[in-house]
């Protein structure tokens, strides 16, 4: 049976949507088989021989769920409309998330057919290729196979993913990259990590390679038994047993499920989320067992609603104050050191509250494992008063888990850089501990006093700015950050420097109105600046790169627009230059006029620098100048919330650190010198 896609036009862009790995796409499709009530999902991982020299180490992966499947009748509704609100809390992408993992993706299910009173089976098969082919989704033909099944059959939806993605597409679409996490040594611990809840109360049993996930497996030491004893409003007395289980999942809430018993089978019955204030990157979940939980099932519908009901507002509290009862004991030596911190003059939260509670507890866990390493509270060190504060500006990141492993792994050797770091930047502003942040702006800050302060008289662009730019690649693009130096192509880089030599080099004069005013005759020795950057994108496509930089003495007119748009026509004529290859061409210079600043941003609003592009060859011309360029990278860096406040840094400083091994000219030493 043939069908058609049908499609909610405004979510089009939405259907197949990046997800940040392969294995947050596979996830997606458990997610669906636990919205299908299956209660089992069999994985099967097939893998290359090792022998065999492959881009990935993937055949096949298939997932198959025990839920209800998709009916004949149904099919269209459910799986072809697609970017509609069928699922409330879904994305509207999720049957597709495989196409992210592999270009071709096989679904087969079998289901009940309400209408025709029977059990059908059906096929069908995706191919990312070639829905790509189509302008329109819904101008898709794609069969189905529905083949009837006599009498009564299990129902399930497999799904069958394979042709993984190559390294080309992958270098262009880094989110197709196969997650090591879908390695058979590795998906049991990567599901438990994200379903621990339904593995480890085992309402949903997975299964990877016919071995099914064991529970036991993530359990870190042994059960903890405790017994309490529970009043209720009544002033009745009931006996509560706590199973405390440290799990290998991460996470701040610590889970208690309530449990009740029939025949000698234990079930959850009800479970919520409770922070406790503890010393454990790992999870804790808690069962709580009880005849008051047999005998009063009707209880749990009230704790949906706890704020109403007295009665299951007073069980919570209970629960939560035998847990904090429990921990207490456990990790005495952390509740005597949160005594201490509390009591500490540099405590953060001693006379303003934390934003928040978890905030407070975050904060606590991670002065302690602090305190474990250092004996910074104990010792009475004073850097204490830089750590509490750096701990409690990094609570405000959001990124909890990666500022939990950074601070955890804490040395004294990072202490002291931190210190450093202080000494250049205001505390109030460190929000994120990025040194890369804020040596970038150091380098803006130097770039911008070498082209148009007191030292660019004395640099030499040709010796001595060209190899500072090299090393700063990232001024045009953070993909050419560290990109190699080296040209690959000889014959390419003999052309790019014979088509140079043609039509770049001349000049200024008054007659070209291209001449700058220098108030220093000095700069006019400086001569232009030319050199070029290859950047692989697959294993026959390469990226160039080419700067052509002006002399102090150029301002950038009508005359250097015609030599640099002269320069990419003949990248686009010539034979010599490959087809397979993209060329970027920069021309930038210390000024504009006038003429050049109406010529750019007219082929795309968005990217005001933009002078030319042309499609044959995929060439783009850009022209620009230094300051712009400065002041583009600092409103990134201030966008994105990690600009600092660099404190003025001679340039002698950043000279010295960073660009030691470059021979200055004694003049530049000298003016250097003579600013201190």
């Amino acid at each position: 049976m043939e069908y058609n896609f049908t499609f909610n036009q405004r979510l089009l862009s939405q259907i197949f949507a990046k997800f940040s790995s392969t294995f947050d796409a596979f996830c997606e499709l458990v997610n669906n088989s636990i919205q299908a009530k299956a209660d089992q999902i069999q994985i099967s991982i097939d893998e290359y021989p090792a022998e065999e020299l492959r881009a990935t180490r993937f055949k096949r992966i298939i997932l198959k769920d025990t839920g209800i499947g998709v009916s004949k009748n149904e099919f269209k509704r459910k799986i072809l409309e697609i970017a509609t609100d069928i699922k409330t809390h879904g994305q509207g992408i999720g049957r597709f998330a495989a196409l992210q993992i592999g270009s071709r993706v096989q679904i087969e299910t079998v289901a009940y057919d309400q209408v025709d009173k029977q059990f059908y089976k059906s096929i069908f098969e995706l191919n990312a290729n070639e829905l790509a082919k189509s302008k329109y989704l819904n101008e898709i033909k794609l069969t189905v196979d529905h083949v009837p099944l006599d009498g009564k059959s299990d129902t399930y939806y497999q799904v069958t993913i394979s042709d993984f993605y190559e390294e080309s597409i992958i270098q262009k679409e880094p989110h197709k990259r196969a997650s090591k996490l879908l390695l058979p040594e590795n998906i049991g611990s990567a599901l438990f990590s994200r379903y621990p809840e339904q593995i480890f109360n085992m309402s949903i049993k997975f299964v990877v390679n016919n071995n099914s996930i064991d529970p036991k497996t993530f359990l870190i030491g042994t059960p903890e038994l405790d017994k309490r004893e529970f009043i209720d409003l009544e002033g009745n007395r009931h006996a509560f047993d706590f199973s405390f289980l440290n799990v290998k999942a991460s996470g701040h809430n610590q889970k208690i499920f309530l449990r009740t018993s029939n025949n000698g089978l234990k079930s959850v019955a009800h479970s919520f989320n409770y922070k406790a204030d503890i010393p454990d990157q790992n999870v804790w979940f808690i069962y709580v067992d009880s005849d008051y939980f047999d005998k009063q099932s009707d209880i749990f519908r009230n704790f949906q609603i706890q704020n109403l009901d007295e009665e299951a507002s007073h069980i919570t509290n209970e629960i939560k104050l035998a847990v904090d009862a429990h921990f207490a004991e456990k990790y005495q030596k952390y509740q005597n050191f949160i005594e201490r911190l509390k009591g500490d003059r540099y405590y953060p939260y001693r006379n303003i509250a934390a934003s928040s509670r978890s905030k407070e507890i975050l904060f606590n866990q991670l002065a302690f494992y602090v305190e474990d390493g250092y004996q910074i509270l104990q010792q009475g060190n004073k850097l204490r008063d830089l750590i509490y504060a750096l701990i409690d500006k990094s609570l405000n990141l959001g990124d909890l888990e990666i500022v939990l492993s950074q601070i955890i792994k804490l040395d004294s050797s990072t202490v002291m850089r931190f210190k450093d770091l202080l000494d250049k930047v205001n505390l109030e502003d460190v929000i994120q501990f990025s040194e890369q942040v804020a040596s970038k702006n150091q380098f803006l800050d130097f770039l911008h006093e070498i082209l148009y302060g007191l030292p660019a008289k004395h640099v030499k662009e040709r010796s001595q700015l060209h190899k500072i730019i090299e090393r700063k690649l990232w001024l045009f693009g953070e993909q050419y950050n560290n990109t190699p130096q080296l040209f690959s192509d000889k014959k390419l880089e003999t052309a790019l420097n014979s088509l140079r030599d043609e039509l770049l080099v001349y000049e200024p004069s008054k007659e070209d109105e291209n001449v700058a005013e220098l108030e220093d005759s000095s700069l006019r020795n400086i001569s232009d600046l030319f050199f070029y950057n290859e950047k692989p994108l697959d294993d026959e496509s390469r990226e160039i790169m080419i700067v052509e930089l002006k002399a102090p003495k150029v301002k950038l007119n009508q005359k250097e627009l015609n030599q640099i748009e002269k320069y990419a026509y003949q990248i686009k004529i010539r034979g010599v230059f490959s087809s397979n290859y993209k060329y970027k061409v920069i021309l930038i210079g210390s000024d504009l006029s006038d003429f050049v600043k109406t010529s750019l941003g007219q082929i795309d609003e968005t990217i005001p620098t933009l002078y030319k592009r042309y499609h044959e060859k995929n060439i783009e011309v850009y022209v620009m100048k230094w300051s712009d360029l400065i002041q583009l990278h600092r409103k990134k860096l201030s966008y994105l919330g990690n600009a600092l406040e660099t404190i003025d840094t001679v340039v002698k400083d950043v000279f010295e650190t960073e660009f030691h091994d470059i021979r200055l000219h004694r003049g530049l030493k000298s003016v250097i010198n003579y600013s201190n």
